[in-house]
């Protein structure tokens, strides 16, 4: 049963929502079928005793049925339980949005005719929307729909032709407005890596009503606009300035979510100019990775992705922050992905090492490792056969060249990285076939490197031929 989407979906859950989810279930509101509930509390039982769903579909449904396998039977009962978890997934979602709920419930009481009801309910709505901390797109949307309740409220009560059509339209405007802008920033951070161009044509026509001053005084609005203009830009950086500064100043006006996306948005543009060579934003896109950290913007469901622990590394190792970075693996290591936790700790412990350098310490490290990931496998080679070859290890190099390159040839879309390591592996043992005392050899062989194009190491292997 375990590659089912059944099992899929329910692996993702946390302890919290197994006994949320399983109330649900129990409800009679929300499910009726006892055979659901029965397979659920099958499954449920068993993986509380064993973390795993290795079982028998044959089994559980003895368990379940107390009957002869019947696949169509068991398949539409389990099709019965992934639905109501779906069900229940979206119920989560919603209880999660209490702006929402005012909506709906204002929407509903003035259905039902509740007209006095409604108005201290939609009075409540107002002043929890003047509390809320947040004056994001969805904050906008959500005013939107209320204002919009009232509207219909004067209009069918009062036959009001003023039913407050400026305020309805503003929060409309507004919300739109962010959400194309905060779109836009996606597309132009994804062409960072693909250059395929996006059709957006209502993005040009929000750009040109912003130059022209339009909602200069609507924060959520400015700081998208800002970042826009920060990542479109070429040459200037005084946008990228003043994103850097907005996001200090303004970030309390954002959900957790949302100024995480800002700031990763602020760093891939340093990104962009590290890959145009202005090497002053390595300082740039650390301090930022710091500062998020520091204020725990970084963390989806309390934990730091691998992808993002091992940036921050490598820019701290570019700076020579040695200590910090240290600490810092160290002390985020409990914060990675619990799965994996030690292995993506000793691998990038490795780099450390590597970098700093240690290379007795990185090689303990690295032949730890069991890598899952094929680019974190590559690098690990990668790292392998500098060390191999600066401490003159040439039984291990010709081992792990056989091994590298069959390992290359053996795993597919790699794209780039594949004529990147195999030219890697020809030089480094052109070096070690060949006398580097004859400097003719060594001049030839300095010029090979300097000309192919795809070549992992270029550097170091220039640094070595000098």
């Amino acid at each position: 049963m375990k590659e089912s989407q059944l099992i899929r979906v329910l692996l993702s859950l946390n302890l919290q929502e197994w006994k949320a989810l399983s109330k649900y279930i129990q409800s009679p509101f929300f499910n009726q079928r006892q055979d659901v509930i029965h397979l659920f509390t099958v499954l449920y039982q068993h993986f509380k005793k064993q973390n795993n769903f290795d079982l028998e579909e044959k089994v559980v449904f003895k368990k379940v049925f107390h009957a002869d396998f019947d696949n169509i039977k068991f398949n539409h009962c389990k099709s019965q339980l992934l639905q109501l978890i779906y069900d229940f997934l979206a119920f989560q979602e919603q209880e999660n949005e209490p702006f929402r709920k005012e909506v709906m419930l204002s929407r509903s009481l003035r259905k039902h005719q509740l007209f006095d009801l409604f108005n201290k309910r939609w009075k409540r709505a107002q002043v929890k929307f003047e509390k809320s901390p947040f004056r994001n797109a969805d904050y906008f949307q959500h005013l939107h729909l209320l204002q919009l309740e009232k509207g219909n409220y004067d209009r069918q009560i009062k036959h009001s032709v003023d039913i407050g059509l400026q305020g309805i339209a503003d929060s409309f405007s507004i919300q739109l407005i962010a959400r194309v802008l905060r779109h836009g920033c996606a597309l132009l951070s994804q062409q960072f890596i693909k250059t395929k161009a996006v059709n957006f044509p209502i993005l040009p026509l929000i750009i040109d009503l912003l130059n022209q001053g339009h909602y200069a005084d609507v924060p959520v609005i400015q700081v998208y606009f800002i970042s826009y203009k920060a990542l479109n830009e070429e040459t200037s950086t005084k946008n990228f300035a003043s994103l850097r500064t907005s996001l200090q100043e303004k970030a309390h006006l954002f959900p957790i979510e949302e100024i995480r996306d800002l700031y990763l948005l602020a760093i891939n543009y340093c990104i962009k100019k590290l890959n145009q060579g202005e090497q002053v934003f390595i300082r740039e896109a650390f301090d930022l990775y710091r500062s998020a950290l520091e204020n725990n913007i970084l963390f989806e469901n309390g934990t730091l992705s691998p992808f993002t622990y091992n940036n921050i590394l490598v820019l701290g190792l570019n700076l020579k922050e040695f200590k910090w970075t240290e600490n810092f693996l160290y002390d985020y290591k409990k914060r990675l992905p619990e799965k994996d936790q030690e292995n993506t700790f000793q691998y990038n412990l490795a780099i450390f090492y590597f970098r700093k350098p240690d290379y007795d310490k990185a090689l303990d490290l690295l032949q730890q490792v069991k890598f899952k990931e094929v680019l974190y496998n590559l690098d690990a080679r990668r790292m392998l056969l500098r060390i191999y070859y600066e401490q003159k290890e040439w039984d291990a190099l010709h081992s792990l060249f056989d091994s590298f390159r069959t390992y290359l040839y053996r795993k597919r879309n790699i794209g780039y990285h594949k004529a990147n390591y195999l030219n890697l592996v020809k030089i480094v043992k052109k070096m070690i076939s060949n006398d580097l005392n004859n400097k003719l050899y060594k001049s030839k062989l300095r010029k090979e490197v300097e000309l192919t194009r795809a070549l992992a190491e270029r550097e170091w292997l220039l640094e070595q031929l000098k």
